[in-house]
């Protein structure tokens, strides 16, 4: 059962990948509508900190992330929303991004402005939300219209879509990834999203601030 939840948890420990439940694209989209109600960036990452910082725990302490899993065994998991400390824990020791728990509060309060680009993109992929999201100067149409949320995926090829688009693949649409990726197996998938992610952070390191 501990090998199953691994394989279900999406490599969570040891890989970099944030411990945050992966969402539906349907929930992201929700997300997204709701960060765009909020003006400021304070209160876009208040709603982060209140709302979207439940991690599920298995037996192990291994964070799970595969939705369809946590549905699947909700009993048998822990629920522990992530703290301020918690999260600069995971920026440092997986994306080297130096940010203290009172800075965030800072961050939440209003009592700092907008954080460097860094910090903003660590937020997002703590979150698993597009960087866009948490920037109240980005026009809303950018973000409602990322990705193509009528079209159902299933979570592994939301978040191909998600890491394309991030990586300036910008005009791969969700229905093109459902369909290109129907006869690929689950590990296949996994280790694309692994690619990916590492482009991604290689972007964001040489992107700095």
């Amino acid at each position: 059962m501990n090998d199953q939840r691994a394989q279900q948890s999406g490599g969570a420990r040891g890989s970099g990948d944030s411990p945050i439940p992966r969402r539906t694209a349907e929930q992201q989209a929700a997300l997204y509508r709701t960060l765009l109600g909020f003006d400021s960036f304070s209160g876009r990452l208040t709603h982060m900190l209140a709302h979207e910082s439940f991690v599920r725990y298995d037996a192990d302490r291994t964070p799970v992330t595969d939705p369809e899993f946590i549905a699947a065994h909700a009993a048998e998991l822990r629920t522990k929303r992530a703290s301020a400390q918690a999260i600069a824990d995971w920026l440092l020791a997986h994306r080297g991004i130096s940010i203290s728990r009172q800075q965030i509060n800072n961050l939440r309060a209003g009592r700092r402005p907008m954080p460097r680009a860094s910090e903003v993109n660590g937020f997002a992929d703590y979150w698993r939300i597009d960087a866009r999201a948490l920037d109240p100067a980005t026009p809303a149409e950018h973000i409602t219209g990322f990705p193509d949320t009528e079209t159902k995926l299933a979570a592994p090829d939301w978040r191909i879509l998600e890491l394309m688009n991030e990586i300036g693949l910008q005009s791969v649409q969700a229905r093109e990834i459902g369909s290109a990726f129907d006869s690929s197996s689950p590990d296949n998938k996994q280790a694309l999203i692994e690619i990916l992610s590492a482009i991604s952070r290689d972007q964001k390191t040489t992107n700095g601030d």
